[in-house]
């Protein structure tokens, strides 16, 4: 048996589709099989060139002028962010035009790294640019879920049960407080003095990258506190693995720029995926078309790889203003974005406050999801919300459901019911089903 006809038959195998699906001998290497190591080790080029030594000022005013932020309320909040000292700075958590002055910054310098500190030694800069200092306080499950990322572009820590007896090590009782350092070798450095038992630094660009999107992100540290790591790292979600490393995979291999990354945002399903709740069969992906330009090839390989439905793969589904943007969503969106806080999706895209990390792949913030399926009234996302209060220990009221949509409500809850044992691999309780309100 050939090598792409066994990953076909493991695809089959992942999906179960009885019948034949678009995946042909050009668009099989887009897909990645290397788990349980994410994709992938490789060395991007810096977003914006020439960005020196503390300038993230002249960095964020080329990203002002590139966005025409001022015009377009979707991109206007790179403009709200201030001039910052060109000296160590000291970032809080809830400040998000730091956090993203300083996570743009990561990427525009490709010999930087981040120190992870959960040790108490006195560290020793001297001869490096120590750019920023950033406190954050974890609880124990969020740590699991914070070397669980750190790691995954390794072979190390993919069980759960070798990740919660390395924080067995760690003696963690409770909140515990950790120093984030980014620096910079500058000429002739001391030893930094940390402690290779339990401190962390990126080894290379790519990890800066992922680790800055981690932690200096308010969204994606809140996804560490609430993450049911336990579940997500169960064969359950193989299919979820695979669907988010060859997206992944795509943009990485293919070399789409780290500015052009920055344009897409994953939605739907997926996002209940990263937090461990359920499986998805697809991911569905926004692209924005700030700024207007781009040039004629890059904008080739993105129709190829995501939006042309001939080529691209049958799990992605893929949006872009320009090319298949649906009529309803002008009106959609903004009703949508309302009761969040947000203008439109797009603006989702560029303003931190919307968005958050998970290995790598930028998401819209939980919130916007649940919001979405309270919307909808479609018994998939009311599935949806029961499976969120339930295995999240939430408690949010469901939307009453108009009875002019449902024509048989005893068919409506059942195929609640076939959702949930679907996608999540669970049974709903009556009580549960009796929570669903019609009117």
């Amino acid at each position: 048996m050939s090598n792409i006809q066994k990953r076909l038959n493991y695809l089959k195998y992942l999906f179960g589709y009885k019948k034949e699906f678009n995946v042909t001998e050009n668009n099989i290497d887009n897909i990645y099989f290397k788990m349980p190591m994410w994709c992938c080790e490789y060395t991007p080029q810096v977003m914006i060139n020439n960005i020196g030594p503390f300038k993230w000022n002249k960095m964020i005013k080329i990203l002002v002028e590139l966005y025409e932020s001022k015009l377009n309320i979707e991109t206007r909040f790179f403009s709200l962010i201030k001039n910052y000292d060109e000296k160590t700075l000291e970032i809080n958590n809830d400040d998000y035009e730091a956090n993203e002055l300083i996570l743009n910054y990561i990427r525009c310098r490709s010999n930087i790294k981040i120190l992870i500190q959960f040790s108490n030694r006195q560290l020793n800069f001297t001869g490096y640019n120590l750019y920023c200092h950033k406190k954050i306080s974890l609880q124990r499950n969020a740590i699991e879920c914070l070397i669980y990322q750190i790691f995954c572009l390794t072979s190390k820590f993919k069980s759960f049960e070798e990740i919660k007896k390395y924080v067995d090590l760690l003696n963690i009782k409770k909140d515990k407080i950790i120093n984030i350092y980014l620096y910079e070798n500058k000429d002739k450095a001391d030893n930094l003095n940390v402690d290779l038992t339990c401190d962390f630094i990126s080894p290379n660009f790519i990890s800066s990258i992922m680790w800055g999107e981690l932690l200096f992100n308010k969204n994606s540290l809140n996804l560490l506190n609430e993450m049911l790591l336990e579940r997500f790292l169960t064969k359950l979600f193989d299919r979820t693995r695979l669907i988010l490393n060859t997206y992944k995979k795509i943009l990485l291999i293919r070399k789409i720029t780290l500015l052009e990354q920055s344009k897409f945002l994953v939605v739907s399903g997926s996002i209940l995926s990263s937090y461990g709740l359920r499986l998805n069969s697809d991911i569905d992906i926004m692209i924005s078309n700030f700024p207007n330009y781009i040039d004629k090839l890059t904008l080739c390989k993105i129709s190829d790889l995501f939006l042309d439905k001939n080529k691209k793969l049958f799990f992605i589904d893929a949006f872009h203003p320009k090319v298949n943007w649906l009529e309803h969503w002008k009106e959609w969106h903004p009703r949508w974005g309302s009761y969040f806080g947000a203008n439109n999706i797009l603006e989702c895209i560029y303003n931190p406050k919307f968005h958050y990390y998970f290995c790598g792949i930028k998401m819209i913030i939980l919130e916007a999801e649940i919001i979405r399926r309270n919307l909808r009234e479609r018994p998939a996302a009311i599935a949806d919300l029961l499976m969120y209060n339930r295995l999240l220990n939430k408690n949010i009221k469901i939307f009453p459901i108009p009875k002019s949509v449902v024509q048989n409500i005893n068919k409506f809850k059942n195929t609640v019911s076939f959702w949930i044992k679907t996608k999540y691999n669970l049974e709903v309780t009556k009580e549960e089903l009796d929570s669903i309100i019609f009117e």
